[in-house]
């Protein structure tokens, strides 16, 4: 028998080439959704360089919309939309 001894039983070449076969098509699906991400990276950069062109000519922004964030999860924010 040619095969290697794994976890106490033998694994045989045919099981060593399945195996290998679905490690280089997990290798290959990764690579395709790296280019895909990559691809709508560069789509949507403009979009995200105007967005932050425009929280940078907003005085405080952040600290702003971390404040309404919490202000937000406490439940006071609905009360302060009423007013």
């Amino acid at each position: 028998m040619f095969g290697l001894q794994k976890f106490g039983r033998i694994v045989h070449r045919n099981e060593i080439r399945t195996l290998f076969s679905a490690c280089q098509v997990n290798e290959e699906a990764s690579d395709k959704v790296l280019e895909v991400e990559q691809r709508y990276n560069e789509i949507r950069r403009p979009v995200y360089n105007r967005r932050n062109d425009i929280i940078s000519g907003i005085s405080d922004f952040w600290l702003t919309a971390v404040r309404l964030r919490s202000i937000s999860r406490s439940g006071e924010f609905q009360l302060l939309r009423k007013q």
